[in-house]
């Protein structure tokens, strides 16, 4: 799931993963929770993007072939 991106985040991409606490996402799959709560949710439960580290990675995590923990290492900052 995805959310519009906040904070720091719209300078990368236009969408966010959409994460919740564990107590949040327990009422999100509660199949008796109305629309209007769901959305409710997103609005005001997500964890911001300030929660996260972000760095910046290789491209190759653009292929779907390619799946190895290196992928998610952050890459040194060019001088």
């Amino acid at each position: 799931m995805t959310a519009a991106a906040d904070e720091g985040l719209v300078d990368v991409h236009d969408r966010r993963p959409l994460v919740f606490a564990p107590a949040v996402a327990r009422r999100w799959l509660d199949p008796a929770a109305s629309s209007d709560d769901l959305a409710g949710l997103v609005k005001a439960d997500g964890v911001p993007a300030s929660h996260f580290v972000w760095h910046r990675v290789s491209s190759d995590v653009n292929r779907a072939t390619n799946d190895e923990p290196r992928l998610i290492e952050p890459l040194e900052t060019l001088l």
